[in-house]
């Protein structure tokens, strides 16, 4: 039998087994030592390119980029891509780089170059982050608010244009 895990921030998605183990979200078959530094190396991965520390970000995806954490790095660096560089060029480039990676082998010469060239991209390339942002604001909307001026952005928001119904 499986439960539903509850995510919060970098711990990634995924389930717990009867057994108490991550199912799910490919770290199910690591040890505990080396789910705990795959976690440590996912969140360093992003808090580099965030700074734009290319080189840094490319020693990490070198580490990740191996047969047991391979699809674990590519799901990380297409979520950074997403949260960090909103741009679809990159978006587009980091997809395509992991599936070449995929095709070569995460652990090959060309499948680390994928890797190394994602994380150097992104970590030169300007950031934006406020599809994560809009979703923060949107989250602490729903949640409730007795900020004035967040209501009152809400009600702005919700309105629909007169332009939209020509």
């Amino acid at each position: 039998m499986i439960k539903k895990m509850e995510s919060s921030g970098n711990s990634g998605t995924g389930q717990l087994g009867l057994d108490g183990k991550v199912v799910g979200n490919g770290m199910e078959s690591l040890s505990r030592e080396e789910r705990e530094e795959v976690g440590l190396l996912k969140s360093a991965l992003q808090k580099y390119v965030r700074r734009g520390l290319g080189e840094r970000a490319a020693y990490v995806a070198y580490q990740l980029s191996n047969k047991k954490t391979g699809w674990i790095l590519w799901r990380r660096l297409n979520i950074i891509a997403v949260e960090d560089c909103l741009d679809a060029t990159v978006v587009l480039a980091v997809s395509e780089l992991g599936r070449q990676a995929m095709k070569y082998g995460y652990e090959t010469w060309d499948g680390r170059r994928c890797a190394v060239a994602a994380a150097i991209l992104m970590g030169e390339f300007r950031k934006d982050r406020r599809s994560d942002e809009f979703l923060e604001l949107m989250d602490v909307a729903e949640r409730g608010t007795d900020d004035e001026e967040l209501k009152a952005k809400m009600e702005d928001l919700a309105k629909i244009e007169d332009y939209v119904h020509d």
